[in-house]
C-alpha cells in the first residue's frame, strides 16, 4: 500500500494497480482513515496488521505492560483483536528464567584470603556529588562487601590501597 500524506488529507493507493484504496483527512495533528474500498481480502487483513502493530508499539513504549491491562487501558485499539493473538518476544524472554550457579566448594575459609573486585563506569548521570564511576570489594568467605564511589577511573588505585589499610588495621 501507497501512502500519499498531504498537508490537510492523505490518500492510499494500491501498489501494483495504483487505483485508491483509500482517504483521510487530518484533524488536530492527526491523520484518519474516512474512506476505505471494501471488497479485498488482502486489505482487510493489512488493517488488522496495523491495527495489532499499532497494539504492540503502545506496548513496548509504555514499558511491556501486560496486554490485558493495556487493554483496559485503552479499549479502542484492541477494535477488533483479541488480546490473546498477541505475543511479545522480549516479554517471553524476561519471563524465562536460566538455572541457577552451581554451589561453590571452593569457597574460602578465612576472611579476607580471597576479595573479588570490579571497577564499573562511567554512568552517563552524574551524582550530586560529581561521582560516575564505582567500585566494589567482596570477600569471599564472608561475601561482605564494599562499595566506593568514585569521581574518576584514576580512583581506583588509590582506592584500593584505602580498603587494604582499612581491612589491615580492623582485621
Amino acid at each position: 500500500m501507497l501512502h500519499l500524506m498531504f498537508p490537510s488529507d492523505c490518500v492510499f493507493k494500491d501498489l501494483l494497480t495504483k487505483e485508491i484504496i483509500g482517504h483521510g483527512t487530518k484533524r488536530e495533528g492527526l491523520y484518519y482513515l474516512d474512506d476505505l474500498k471494501t471488497g479485498r481480502t488482502y486489505l482487510t487483513e493489512s488493517v488488522e496488521e496495523d491495527r495489532k502493530n499499532k497494539v504492540m508499539l503502545w506496548h513496548k513504549r509504555l514499558g511491556h505492560p501486560s496486554f490485558g491491562y493495556l487493554k483496559k487501558l485503552s479499549p479502542h485499539l484492541f477494535l477488533g483483536i483479541n488480546e490473546k493473538d498477541l505475543s511479545c518476544k522480549t516479554c517471553v524472554e524476561a519471563k524465562s528464567h536460566r538455572t541457577s550457579y552451581l554451589d561453590n566448594t571452593n569457597k574460602c575459609l578465612v576472611p579476607f584470603d580471597l576479595i573479588h573486585t570490579d571497577v564499573w563506569g562511567p554512568s552517563p548521570i552524574l551524582l550530586k556529588s560529581g561521582c560516575r564511576w564505582y567500585v566494589i570489594f567482596i570477600d569471599d568467605c564472608t561475601r561482605m562487601t564494599w562499595l566506593y564511589l568514585l569521581k574518576s577511573k584514576a580512583e581506583v588505585t588509590k582506592t584500593f590501597q584505602s580498603f587494604y589499610n582499612m581491612v589491615e588495621a580492623q582485621f
